[in-house]
Formats: structure tokens, C-alpha cells, sequence
């Protein structure tokens, strides 16, 4: 079975939590940004009826209906109108459920956030095993709408579950053209995970894309629909419910695609070099020791490599001396000079915080295998 989304180590975290409220008999307030809680909403009541329990899930956006006669209507015979709370919760064809309800209207998270406050106060004293739990999940709304902590419902806010290593796994199971050579690979996949961070449509998007796609801040963008998502963020609680920021460790963590527009940031630029460090750099320094395998035989050692410096060991001398050395040796191939070369630019580059472009990389060759 392939893994989802909410199967990853991170966003599973989210989901056992609803889950084992759920199994406690307690209601739950599960809020998500835009886009993301229809996908959770979807993926969690087929969760929950894998284990062989029933979910009663009710469509009420746009319905202008108080909660309690919508619920009244769902699950029993009495004209609305006409049962009150206390009334229901001890009608035989409501009690022992599991509720599950999408909320994606401020109006409507308002009304069912009241409902559910009462609710709960009169539940409270029912054996658990008559009570019925709703479980109501939110998109798109900011958390200052949410029950507050005093009504002792369990609010979940998903923020800050997911981090790039679970994009890098997700990557892993999504990527659909793996490149001809593995460290390609491996480069395309922690460009997802740097990119995509915490948002699991962006790491679907760029898993699709060839590298140099995925290098494009557009690629990024486009994620991001147009309308509301252009418009500035007044607080990071805003950001959250638009889906552009989740906050990890305490840090408000951009979309990339949010980042990319702002041509003042260097943000999308340092998570590009982050990944790109991640993958070259160890290929370099296999590349320099293969290099001191073929030829260190040959060094003239001691080097110099300072005014009062000398390396007695070749394995210490950096890829750049490296090259030096072995394009003044005789019957050394052109093509492994032109590698060792290419490296030690590469090297070079991101050690000054310089991205390598689509066509560079295309180009590497991080082996002296000719």
C-alpha cells in the first residue's frame, strides 16, 4: 500500500492525536489551513473506518440551520424544531456515534464552536460508552475563532507537525521520473524536502518536475492559486489559516511559494543552496579522494600550500591543490581534469553561498570513472 501524506512520521503525530481523543469518547475540534483540511477530513474517515469504526459524517456548509437541528433532523423522527439538547442526547439513535463534521465557513465554525460548547457541558456526566463524539474539523480558519482551552474540548491546531524530513520521505514515495544517474536523484529529492518544508501539495508538484523545474521560483509559485494568497499577511495566525506559514521550533516557516515573490528575500535562494550543499558537497570530496587514489602516487610531497605551510599527507590537500597538481601530471586525461576542475568551481561557489543553475548541474560528472 502506498503511503499517504498523513502516513508520514510528522502529520501521522496529528492524526493519532484525533484518533486516540476520539477512542476516549471526547469531542474534538481538528483545525487545518486552506487546502489542506478537505484532503485530512477525507483521508481521517477512511482511517477511521479501516478499524472497523463508523463515522456519521454530515455536509453543513451552507446550511443556515442551527447545529442542533440539523442534527436533530440527521438522527431522529421529531419535526425540527422541536427537541432540545438535553432531549437528544438521550435519544437511543443518537448515542454511542462518532460525528465527523467539515467546517470551512467562518459563520458556520461560530455556530457548531457554540453547539459544541454546550454540548459538552451536558455530555459531560453520561457513561462514555452512551456518549456521542463530533469531531469537527476546520479549514481555512484562524485560531483566535476556535473554543477556547476552559470548555474542555480538545482543539487540535495543525501547525508545525510536518518538517522537511517528512517532505523528503513523502518525495520518496511520490517520485514519478527518477533521473539516469542516483545522485540526481538524490539532489531532486532534497529540493523537495527543502522547498516544500511542511506543504504537502508543493512536494506532489515538484516531485513531477525535472531538476531544472524545480529550480524555477515560478514552479513554486504556481501552487499558490491567485487571489487571496497574493494579498500581504497581517499576522502569522492569517498566514497559518491562508496556508502560507506554519510555525516550527517558534519560527514562522513561508510557503516557498510566498517567499519567491518577494524579491527583497534571499529565503527560496538559501533553501535551494541548502539542498544543493546537502548532495554536492559530499560527492566533491568523493570525487578529490578518488582523484588522490589514481594519481597521489605521483604527488611531490611535501605541498605547499602557505608561506610557511607544507601538508605532508595528499588526503589533506583540498580539491582545488588537488587539481593543480594533476593537470601538471603527463598522460593524465583531459576529461579528469575537466571534472576535477568543474568540482573545485562547484566547491567554490557554494561555499559563497552561490546556487548552481539546471545547466551546471546537467553537467556534473562527480567520478573520474572515463
Amino acid at each position: 500500500m502506498i503511503l499517504s501524506w498523513w502516513d508520514i512520521p510528522g502529520p501521522s503525530r496529528f492524526v493519532r492525536r484525533i484518533e486516540n481523543d476520539l477512542r476516549d469518547r471526547v469531542n474534538v475540534v481538528a483545525a487545518l489551513p486552506t487546502k489542506i483540511g478537505g484532503d485530512w477530513f477525507d483521508f481521517f474517515r477512511r482511517y477511521w473506518t479501516d478499524g472497523q469504526e463508523r463515522m456519521d459524517v454530515l455536509q453543513v456548509d451552507g446550511d443556515i440551520r442551527p447545529p442542533l437541528d440539523i442534527l436533530c433532523d440527521t438522527f431522529t423522527t421529531n419535526p425540527s424544531g422541536t427537541t432540545t439538547l438535553g432531549m437528544l442526547i438521550e435519544e437511543s439513535a443518537f448515542r454511542g456515534l462518532t460525528v465527523g463534521i467539515l467546517l470551512k465557513s467562518v459563520d458556520s465554525v461560530r455556530a457548531w464552536t457554540d453547539f459544541l460548547v454546550a454540548f459538552e457541558r451536558d455530555c459531560r456526566l453520561m457513561d462514555s460508552l452512551d456518549r456521542t463524539v463530533l469531531l469537527i474539523a476546520t479549514e481555512g480558519v484562524e485560531p483566535q475563532l476556535l473554543p477556547p482551552p476552559e470548555t474542555h474540548l480538545r482543539v487540535h491546531v495543525y501547525d508545525g507537525y510536518a518538517r522537511p524530513h517528512d517532505c523528503f520521505m513523502y518525495a520518496w514515495v511520490l517520485l514519478g521520473t527518477v533521473e539516469k544517474q542516483a545522485w540526481r536523484t538524490e539532489l531532486k529529492l532534497a529540493l523537495c524536502a527543502q522547498l516544500a518544508q511542511w506543504d504537502p501539495r508543493l512536494c506532489e508538484e515538484l516531485s513531477d518536475q525535472d531538476i531544472g523545474s524545480v529550480l524555477k521560483k515560478s514552479t513554486s509559485i504556481n501552487v499558490l492559486s491567485a487571489g487571496p494568497e497574493t494579498q500581504a499577511v497581517d499576522d502569522a495566525d492569517e498566514g497559518w489559516a491562508r496556508g502560507l506559514l506554519q510555525r516550527c521550533d517558534g519560527k514562522a516557516v513561508y510557503h516557498s511559494g510566498w517567499i519567491a515573490r518577494d524579491m527583497t528575500s534571499q529565503e527560496f535562494e538559501r533553501r535551494v543552496w541548502a539542498a544543493q550543499v546537502q548532495v554536492i558537497f559530499p560527492l566533491i570530496e568523493q570525487l578529490r579522494r578518488q582523484a588522490i587514489d589514481l594519481y597521489g602516487s605521483r604527488f611531490q610531497m611535501p605541498v605547499r600550500v602557505g608561506e610557511n605551510e607544507f601538508v605532508n599527507d595528499p588526503y589533506e590537500l583540498e580539491i582545488a591543490m588537488v587539481h593543480r597538481i594533476i593537470e601538471r601530471l603527463d598522460g593524465v586525461p583531459p576529461k579528469i581534469i575537466r571534472r576535477l576542475k568543474q568540482a573545485y568551481e562547484f566547491r567554490n561557489a557554494l561555499a559563497h553561498l552561490e546556487l548552481l543553475d539546471a545547466q551546471q548541474l546537467q553537467t556534473f560528472e562527480p567520478t573520474l570513472d572515463v
